[in-house]
């Protein structure tokens, strides 16, 4: 609630704040329009993702706080070079990244003991054995370290008497 003095007496009245999406805005560019100016730095962090753009908003960002805002956001959209939506990179997956969390549960390491020891870890058929036996990979695990799947095979007798005689 915000008070306003209109003269004679104190009037409320509620702000309504816009919520404004940033993909929303990152789109407006397509369209020809200037994206709001609540949300420049986050643009700026988006646009400067891609490559060409970097010096261009190195320039625009040197100049934030002395700058008019209305300025700054045409410069954002005059000088971004992309027209396309960037995605985040994602991390690549290691295949052994799994073999490094069964170590690490095996000898009850965090992630600090692990780095500690791991120049002092032989990591052979052996080890690879004793854990496959302690925790017991599956098909895909198995075929990634190139070792043996071992099926258990269950007999079932149907003449064994149940009970304690």
């Amino acid at each position: 609630m915000i008070g306003v003095f209109d003269g004679k007496k104190v009037v409320n009245y509620e702000v309504k704040k816009n919520k404004v999406n940033l993909y929303q805005e990152f789109q407006k560019k397509f369209n020809g329009e200037l994206a709001s100016e609540e949300l420049l730095v986050p643009l700026l962090n988006w646009y400067s993702n891609y490559k060409n753009n970097i010096l261009n908003m190195q320039k625009i960002n040197k100049h934030f706080f002395y700058v008019n805002k209305k300025i700054l956001n045409h410069g954002v959209f005059l000088l971004s070079s992309n027209f396309k939506f960037i995605k985040y990179p994602k991390k690549k997956k290691n295949e052994e990244d799994f073999l490094i969390d069964y170590i690490k549960k095996y000898y009850k390491w965090t992630d600090r003991e692990y780095k500690f020891y791991k120049d002092f870890l032989i990591v052979d058929e052996e080890m690879i054995n004793k854990l496959d036996r302690y925790f017991g990979f599956d098909d895909v695990e198995c075929k990634k370290l190139g070792i043996k799947r071992n099926k258990i095979k269950v007999k079932y007798e149907p003449n064994v008497k149940k009970g304690w005689f």
